[in-house]
């Protein structure tokens, strides 16, 4: 979730890789874009932005990686308890058990 003063898109814009997420807005928003030109005017200015930039984009990044992380694992997880559940049936049939 992005709040206030925050901004999205700067992986594409800092570095020209192709687009990776989508941002859905929950309510209205103000949004500005922001040209390849004009912040390359920003960054001849004011290098130290560049820095400023690749340590957002590094956390974003890591913290996505932990996000999909996560959700693999809950995948996982509901896998094998769904596997577990079937299994469990099957032994019950098998041997003539109560569910």
């Amino acid at each position: 979730m992005l709040g206030p003063g925050t901004f999205f898109g700067e992986r594409s814009l800092m570095t020209g890789e192709v687009r990776s997420a989508t941002t859905v807005a929950k309510t209205d928003v103000e949004c500005y874009r922001l040209a390849k030109a004009d912040l390359e005017q920003v960054l001849v200015a004011r290098p130290e932005v560049a820095e400023a930039m690749a340590e957002i984009l590094a956390r974003r990044q890591s913290q996505l990686s932990s996000h999909r992380e996560d959700a693999s694992r809950e995948a996982r997880d509901r896998h094998i308890a769904s596997e577990k559940r079937a299994i469990v049936g099957k032994i019950r049939a098998f041997f003539g058990l109560k569910n």
